[in-house]
């Protein structure tokens, strides 16, 4: 089976989404900027991985090993700036 990274591993949806491949026996990456979190709900049963999609120097060890990708983004990239404080800027199109 193909290894899948799966962003957002430790918000709702992503979570959903890492069970149910678990489910089918697939091998995953769970990523998230909560790294910690993931390694809480998953434990041992997936490769964890720090992901931030604001900060570059996080991509490349996450992206290592996947074959395939559930993308799961913050929803402000692309329609405002985006902080780690919480604040959301948005931008004229």
């Amino acid at each position: 089976m193909s290894t899948i990274l799966v962003t957002g591993a430790a918000g709702n949806v992503g979570r959903a989404v890492v069970r149910a491949l678990l489910r089918r026996g697939a091998r995953i990456i769970a990523a998230d900027y909560q790294e910690q979190r993931v390694e809480q709900l998953f434990g041992g049963a997936v490769v964890s991985a720090r992901l931030d999609f604001c900060d570059p120097s996080t991509w490349e060890a996450a992206l290592h090993g996947a074959e395939h990708m559930f993308l799961m983004r913050p929803p402000a990239i692309g329609r405002a700036s985006w902080s780690r404080d919480g604040d959301h800027h948005p931008r004229d199109a």
